[in-house]
């Protein structure tokens, strides 16, 4: 499914928006799946039991603001810009996110996301701009999970993670993000 509807960004916009129904249960990259798809707009019910990568997956899909329906994402281990520059995404998110290593960039740009997040963040050690300019996003990040190698304020990759953008709720988390904080 690498790249299956992917749209370059440099061209002109892509505008499919179709629903999409196929078996998935066997997929373990959905990479790039509607990278660019300006347009799309539609539930995504998937089989991602063995789905190992999301990245870029709906990166650029802009007017997105349907539920995700993934039947797990135990396996996934890479969602770098899964939602990037999804503006209109404001859909609540039941991930299991224990296997995820990179979240960098993964709500980048996201302008309406404003959700509790209960994820759990012990093996990322990427989280790279992962909520820049994610203006609307401002909840407690006390339900990340912070207790293994990776995860909050043990990652490497940490860096401009765009924390000014989550506003009060970085600070009611309880956890010391000051270092992270960007100007």
């Amino acid at each position: 499914m690498n790249g299956l509807l992917q749209q370059d960004y440099g061209a002109s916009k892509g505008s499919f928006n179709q629903p999409l129904a196929f078996n998935t249960s066997i997929v373990n990259t959905m990479e790039s799946m509607l990278q660019g798809q300006h347009r799309f707009n539609q539930t995504l019910t998937f089989d991602t039991n063995s789905v190992t990568s999301m990245k870029d997956m709906l990166s650029g899909a802009a007017v997105l603001n349907q539920p995700l329906a993934f039947s797990s994402t135990s396996s996934v281990q890479d969602m770098d810009s899964l939602l990037r520059d999804v503006e209109a995404f404001s859909e609540p998110l039941d991930f299991d996110t224990s296997s995820v290593t990179t979240m960098s960039k993964t709500f980048k740009l996201a302008g309406s996301f404003n959700h509790p997040l209960g994820f759990d963040t012990d093996r990322v050690n990427n989280m790279l701009e992962m909520f820049n300019y994610a203006f609307a996003f401002n909840q407690p990040l006390a339900s990340i999970s912070t207790d293994g190698e990776g995860g909050l304020n043990r990652t490497p990759n940490f860096g401009s993670v765009g924390l000014r953008a989550l506003g009060g709720g970085a600070a009611e988390s309880g956890k010391d993000v000051s270092k992270y904080l960007i100007e």
